[in-house]
């Protein structure tokens, strides 16, 4: 049954199934390591992206801002950007070849990944820039690019900002883009 009714368990305490103690939420879950990659120490040239014949992928583009301007032109709001980037396909795993780090003006700030990273099914990898780092400027971004081996469902890559400032905060998402796809559309076929 359950309906309130005052129960000897413990006192005089309401419970709404008998003397069953209350759930307690299960605890925050950390993240794998390896699953969050955060800037490299030392920069690293992009690694070089290659297609070989008979596989499937894409170039991202995932506009980040480690900044946003508040109020007027001279103020601005550090943020913390983690680039999340989801395999989507149920079946096959895909491979994230490279994420370059640019900052607003277009110059490469760095590579994020010292080789190329495995995406099992359902499985993601984090990006992280940290609210300190502003190096990127207001239009900072990533570009990623994938392969698979076979045809698969393309992953989701996303940007969530957040930033804190005493008891304020402000969170925003922008989505990755597509600008190249593997084969082109006109050289498979379709």
């Amino acid at each position: 049954r359950s309906f309130l009714r005052l129960s000897a368990c413990s006192g005089a305490a309401l419970f709404l199934r008998g003397c069953e103690p209350p759930e307690r939420p299960a605890p925050l879950a950390l993240p794998a390591p390896g699953d969050i990659l955060e800037r490299p120490k030392t920069r690293l040239p992009a690694l070089p992206s290659a297609w070989p014949a008979g596989t499937y992928g894409q170039t991202i583009y995932v506009p980040v801002y480690s900044q946003v301007l508040t109020m007027t032109a001279r103020r601005s709001y550090a943020l913390t950007a983690n680039v999340v980037i989801h395999n989507t396909d149920p079946d096959v795993p895909i491979r994230v070849l490279s994420a370059r780090y640019y900052r607003n003006g277009g110059e490469l700030i760095t590579e994020y990944l010292e080789a190329p990273k495995a995406l099992l099914p359902f499985s993601s990898k984090t990006l992280i820039v940290d609210q300190l780092d502003r190096e990127g400027g207001i239009g900072a971004n990533f570009v990623v690019d994938w392969l698979a081996e076979a045809r698969v469902s393309p992953p989701v890559i996303e940007a969530l900002m957040i930033g804190e400032a005493g008891t304020g905060g402000v969170s925003f998402i922008s989505q990755g883009r597509v600008i190249r796809e593997y084969p082109a559309p006109s050289d498979a076929g379709y």
